[in-house]
């Protein structure tokens, strides 16, 4: 464009697709002909003609064009710009991983199962002086008591591992123990699962579908039926548990089997034999 006059330059193209727009109106890309080339027009003045890589898609980027291509879980990119005179050689695109997946789950974890230790501990010492003179139910040990666990968290791990399309060993990394937390999302999801159908099951019936097999049961202290509350702090600890094993040492080591749920919820986790004590 010179003063009032507008020179056009015809510039003949098989297209496939309309102009669209690149950095204002003034600009406007094509992508078409045989074979197919892409370019670029500025008021009416053709500024760059470039060959279209092959097998990649091309969009407009900053001042010009990227291309891009994805292969699986990898994605390759090439770019130019507007006084190129060819794209780039493509280059692979890495993930971007930050530093907070990397770690900041460890103290957060630690935090929580230290506090949760101490605040256990606590309790119990303050139980110690009104202890129930009734001599208590026989807790469930602690072999049946991890494989009904196992049994619990068995369909959601299937399914956290099918839905994200992991490597199993993720499914069986907890946070605690790897310094990036996007490795141990499939087993977040699997102890969220788990979490959520344990209250549910056992808010209906005092015992999950492990626990039915194995013949143990959710109660209180004395043997009757916990309620909600219970179960939904219960099983909240448990997840913590399950993110962060240390935190399931008291369960393993107590003679009664009551771990760091059971103390902060008021339950126990005992062996049945048939239905579970309604009252």
């Amino acid at each position: 464009a010179e003063g009032a006059a507008v020179a056009w330059q015809a510039w003949p193209l098989e297209m496939d697709q309309v102009m669209h727009p690149v950095g204002g109106a003034v600009r406007l890309a094509w992508a078409g002909g045989q074979p197919p080339r892409l370019g670029l027009v500025e008021m009416g003045a053709v500024r760059s003609d470039l060959a279209l890589p092959e097998r990649m898609a091309v969009l407009g980027w900053s001042q010009g064009f990227a291309a891009v291509q994805v292969q699986g879980s990898q994605s390759w990119w090439a770019d130019a710009d507007a006084t190129s005179a060819a794209f780039g050689a493509a280059v692979l695109l890495q993930g971007q991983a930050s530093m907070a997946d990397r770690w900041f789950h460890l103290p957060v974890l630690g935090v929580l199962s230290l506090g949760a230790l101490m605040l256990a501990f606590a309790t119990r010492m303050i139980r110690r002086s009104f202890a129930n003179p009734h001599a208590p139910q026989q807790g469930m040990p602690p072999g049946p008591r991890m494989a009904a666990l196992t049994l619990d968290a068995l369909p959601c791990a299937l399914a956290a591992w099918l839905a994200s399309d992991a490597a199993w060993q993720q499914v069986l990394t907890p946070p605690l123990w790897s310094f990036n937390l996007g490795e141990s999302l499939p087993f977040v999801w699997m102890t969220v699962g788990t979490v959520l159908f344990g209250f549910l099951e056992e808010s209906a019936g005092g015992r999950s579908l492990g626990k039915r097999i194995f013949g143990g049961a959710v109660a209180t202290p004395s043997g009757g039926r916990a309620g909600p509350g219970r179960h939904l702090v219960r099983n909240l600890l448990k997840g913590l548990a399950m993110l962060s094993p240390v935190v399931a040492l008291p369960a393993l080591v107590d003679r009664r089997g009551e771990g760091v749920a059971e103390t902060l919820s008021g339950t126990r986790v005992i062996t049945v034999v048939g239905p579970v004590d309604r009252g």
